[in-house]
């Protein structure tokens, strides 16, 4: 069975998945390697540094694919106190959430508000058909908390779930907390499942994205079993928050222990993406992140998440390559945009991503860029979760377990041809453990079921970040 409220390792990364043939590796590897084409140097500003790297160095003369992995690098923060924060608590009391959930998600709600610091504001809102202010923004006082959470213990369930409602209502009551640099965020506490005002996800996709723009990032609790976990995750990833599965109550003391002291690291926020390809260059999918195009253009953003003193974010797409010429060429123009803590002005550097034109395969093979190939072994393993995941819900267990033996076999292979027995164990671990949670509950929809589907969305979801 898989454990509930299991966090598993972040790796920080949003990528594009490769064709199912994936990267070639040949034996190539091991033989005498040609000097490599000049890289672009990396970009820093504000501590923050850029850098855009393909797959391999070289890219065949026609029409290729490859994978630009863009690596995003925070600074490190001298060690202090954690600085101020300003949240919105959103609390879902919606007819769906009767009964246990219900009292799961008022004790989560007032566990965050204990976790605050007398130098913290917070407001509570709670939403069904429509929603209200139960507690105006305010410092996180003891005399404030105990309102706020007599307001809380008084909440009933009944109406319709009206998350879209419920997050304006939590950013409005950000947006008039701007007198201080504090970070800015939403927590919400629903079981997803929306059926009044905006509930579609491509909707509330736009709502958390909309929000996000204007400085307040969304963190999403999914407490018990019967909360819908898609629409959390996606609500967290465009939010660029964080997203929780906590089935008990026990288990949300460690998880704002976490959302809290993460919210502390934050070096900077209003993070985007700009991915400007050369002529030639047409990108093709991007994984783990909201894109949009940049006005009518070939371009994309990619906004990200929040990014804590010391992380590293890696972003990879598919591109495909259209070269006529050899030597040496640009595949894209790569930008990041980003507000500093404690800074109102945004900053911004820029580097390229460059590559070498070959008529010959071992060049390429040569050039490789193994930490790329880890990454898109990584993003694989998050899709082979999630397809295995699927055929489980559907009843389909045997499929499941092939799905994963499967990607463990690929893995392995890679691993191998690479050189690199960690990641072929860490694939091991990660598909093992899967498939004997499956395994340990055949029924995916009695409890240890749907348990064991949360907790692997988690995992997946991690996997992706």
């Amino acid at each position: 069975m898989v454990p509930a409220a299991t966090r598993f390792p972040r790796t920080k990364t949003a990528i594009v998945l490769t064709a199912a043939g994936g990267v070639v590796v040949a034996a190539a590897l091991l033989s005498a390697r040609r000097a490599p084409p000049p890289q672009a140097a990396d970009a820093a500003a504000g501590g923050m540094s850029l850098s855009a790297r393909s797959t391999s160095r070289a890219v065949l003369r026609g029409t290729s694919e490859t994978d630009l992995s863009i690596t995003v690098r925070a600074p490190e923060l001298d060690a202090r106190e954690r600085p101020p924060v300003t949240m919105a608590v959103v609390l879902d009391r919606s007819g769906s959430m009767s009964g246990e959930p219900l009292e799961h998600a008022k004790a989560a709600a007032e566990r965050l508000i204990d976790s605050l610091a007398a130098d913290d504001r917070f407001a509570v809102v709670a939403y069904s058909t429509r929603a209200s202010l139960l507690a105006p923004m305010d410092a996180a006082t003891p005399d404030a908390k105990a309102r706020a959470k007599a307001m809380i213990e008084r909440l009933d369930a009944d109406g319709g779930t009206n998350i879209s409602e419920g997050l304006s209502f939590g950013a409005d009551a950000l947006a008039k907390a701007v007198d201080r640099d504090d970070v800015h965020r939403v927590v919400l506490i629903s079981d997803g499942q929306a059926n009044e005002g905006v509930y579609d996800r491509a909707g509330l996709d736009a709502i958390a994205a909309d929000i996000a723009a204007h400085g307040a990032s969304i963190t999403a609790v999914g407490v018990g079993l019967d909360f819908d976990e898609r629409t959390m995750v996606d609500l967290a990833t465009v939010g660029r928050g964080n997203y929780y599965f906590a089935e008990r109550v026990a288990d949300l003391g460690q998880i704002f222990d976490r959302e809290l002291g993460s919210l502390g690291q934050t070096v900077a926020s209003d993070a985007t993406l700009t991915i400007d390809p050369a002529p030639g260059v047409d990108i093709l999918e991007a994984y783990g992140y909201r894109t949009d195009r940049v006005g009518t253009g070939t371009g994309v953003v990619v906004p990200i998440a929040d990014l804590r003193a010391g992380e590293t974010r890696k972003v990879v797409i598919r591109v495909r390559v259209t070269a006529s010429e050899a030597g040496t060429i640009e595949l894209a123009k790569v930008g990041m945009q980003f507000r500093p803590r404690d800074a109102h002005q945004m900053m911004s550097l820029s580097t390229t991503a460059v590559a070498e034109v070959t008529t010959e395969r071992r060049v390429v093979e040569q050039g490789l860029d193994r930490e790329v190939v880890r990454q898109v072994e990584v993003a694989r393993t998050a899709r082979a979760l999630e397809q295995a995941t699927a055929a489980y819900e559907d009843g389909k267990d045997d499929e499941a377990r092939a799905i994963l033996q499967q990607r463990a076999a690929e893995g392995q292979a890679q691993s191998d041809a690479i050189g690199d027995p960690a990641l072929g164990q860490q694939i091991q671990d990660i598909t093992a453990h899967t498939s004997t949670g499956f395994a340990a509950a055949p029924a995916a929809r009695g409890d240890d079921g749907r348990r064991a589907v949360k907790a692997t969305r988690q995992q997946v979801y991690e996997l992706m970040q």
